[in-house]
């Protein structure tokens, strides 16, 4: 996990705020010299620390963002792109965290060399003479509007205050009158701005088209009700908080583009009236269409996670596996946390690799089978995923850690249980694929355990391998008599063990597809 030091961006706002180190450690409940060794880069900046500064000085964390730093470093790249000596990207990265200010005032230099070579253009070709020539050595064009507008809205960490409250505001007044938000939203166009809207299949691929002339505002018929609800948004926002927007976008980086003025302008319409149904609790999609997703992306690779619910976050110091996990797929590393409990951090992506052919078959199988389509995705998902569990019974703990990190290692699900009498339990829970148990526990042996287990007409073809020091003939001639599948003296080849295992399993999978619908 990436270690953030941002010592400099500290020491700028104890600056700014007129603090001492003293003075800002008791603000913020750290001792000084912990404040120091952050100030110094000798400590990491901890998402604690960044919430303390919130809280108790009212900052914006995204100050302390490394997306920043990473665009600073990329617009310097550019800047220096034709330095006599290349420049390194660790010395670039160094320039950013430790120098900002600095860094901000070369790629400033260079947007203005650029400006004055655009300008310089411009004047040769008044002038009838070669020096636009000079242009074609210069360092690319100026930037595209898009880039411009795209440059703007990260400036202001893609929140706009005035523009939230305004589209709150109204989200207030449609939820206080009802139904459903396009409704409201055609009503308030009409009544406050004499806009008419109509649903034309226009000729051309426009979802959405203003005539100021004659107040028409036509909408493709093929929008649903959530889109229908956008566009009629960014319309009232281009109409209602128009001179609002056209003071956001007069900055001096818009200035002189008409193009990229046009483009912000439309572009804060359009936070406008997601900012509106965000705050609007009746959208005319019904819910059980609606699922809030996570798009995670790893290289090449993207994938989208259904949320059902998010808990909440917290900091966590990641730990490697060890080689007794490390074969797990999908496992990335585990953590304790304060409370002592275990957690398991899992790699979507890895998961995903190992799991999602799988998943593609049955999204295939359902759009021929409407039983396995209308099943619930959850439970889809878990008999995806399902790995095979195996019951390891023993009252020796060292034998059944050893035992369940074999099984682990080669991706398998272990239960453990200390006697026979768990061992039932563990069995009424989840049924395995194999009961792994000794002979001689305490309350219930290994014998009896058999016998439980093969009186039960649920369990009765279970597969069991026992594994005891008992190696005599008449232990195994009982254990055969018994039903037990197989029978292991100790100490055994873990090879042996694991291939009977890997045998059960493919017997359950051959069972399960013989026993499959025909289709």
């Amino acid at each position: 996990m990436k270690k953030t030091f941002m010592g400099v961006k500290l020491r700028k706002l104890r600056a700014e705020r007129n603090l001492s180190q003293i003075a800002l450690a008791h603000t913020l409940g750290l001792s000084p010299s912990y404040l120091n060794q952050l100030e110094q880069n000798q400590r990491p900046l901890t998402v604690s620390v960044l919430l303390k500064l919130h809280r108790s000085l009212g900052v914006d964390i995204q100050q302390f963002s490394e997306d920043e730093e990473a665009r600073l470093v990329a617009g310097l790249r550019e800047a220096l792109a034709d330095a006599p000596e290349a420049i390194a990207l660790p010395e670039l990265q160094e320039v950013a965290a430790q120098m900002p200010a600095l860094g901000a005032a070369v790629v400033a230099l260079y947007r203005r060399h650029l400006d004055t070579m655009e300008r310089l253009e411009a004047l040769s070709l008044q002038l009838g003479d070669d020096r636009s020539d000079e242009r074609a050595h210069a360092k690319g064009p100026a930037a595209m509007p898009f880039e411009v507008v795209r440059d703007f809205f990260f400036s202001h960490q893609n929140y706009f205050d005035a523009v939230d409250r305004a589209a709150e505001d109204l989200a207030m007044q449609a939820q206080a009158q009802g139904g459903p938000l396009v409704d409201w939203l055609v009503q308030r166009l009409e009544r406050e701005h004499q806009v008419q809207v109509q649903q034309v299949q226009s000729a051309g691929a426009s979802k959405r088209q203003f005539d100021p002339a004659s107040r028409l505002l036509q909408l493709s018929p093929t929008l649903a009700p959530a889109q229908q609800a956008f566009q009629l948004a960014t319309q009232l926002a281009l109409l209602e908080i128009g001179p609002q927007l056209d003071s956001l976008i007069r900055v001096p980086a818009l200035a002189g583009d008409p193009a990229a003025q046009r483009l912000a302008r439309l572009g804060l319409a359009n936070y406008f009236a997601g900012a509106l149904l965000q705050g609007h609790l009746r959208s005319q999609e019904e819910p059980e269409k609606t699922s809030a997703v996570v798009i995670l992306r790893s290289a090449t690779k993207r994938l989208a996670v259904h949320v059902d619910e998010v808990l909440g976050n917290q900091e966590v110091v990641v730990k490697n596996l060890g080689p007794q996990l490390a074969r797990l797929p999908g496992l990335a590393g585990m953590s304790v946390l304060a409370s002592g409990a275990i957690v398991l951090i899992y790699n979507p992506v890895a998961l995903y690799t190992v799991y999602g052919q799988q998943i593609a078959d049955r999204i295939a199988e359902a759009a021929v089978r409407p039983e396995v389509a209308k099943a619930p995705v959850r439970e889809l998902a878990e008999q995806v995923v399902q790995t095979p569990l195996v019951l390891v019974v023993d009252d020796s703990i060292t034998v059944r850690r050893v035992t369940q990190r074999l099984l682990q290692r080669e991706g398998y699900r272990v239960a453990l249980a200390a006697d026979g009498l768990q061992a039932l339990d563990r069995l009424r829970e989840e049924r395995p694929v194999m009961v792994l148990s000794d002979i001689e526990m305490p309350r219930m042996d290994g014998f009896e355990l058999v016998r439980e287990i093969r009186a039960d007409a649920a369990m009765k073809d279970l597969p069991v391998v026992m594994i005891t020091s008992r190696i005599a003939d008449k232990h195994r001639e009982h254990a055969a008599s018994l039903g037990v599948d197989h029978y292991l003296g100790k100490p055994y080849a873990d090879e042996v063990l694991l291939s009977l295992v890997r045998q059960c399993v493919l017997d359950n999978e051959i069972k399960a597809a013989d026993a499959g619908p025909l289709h």
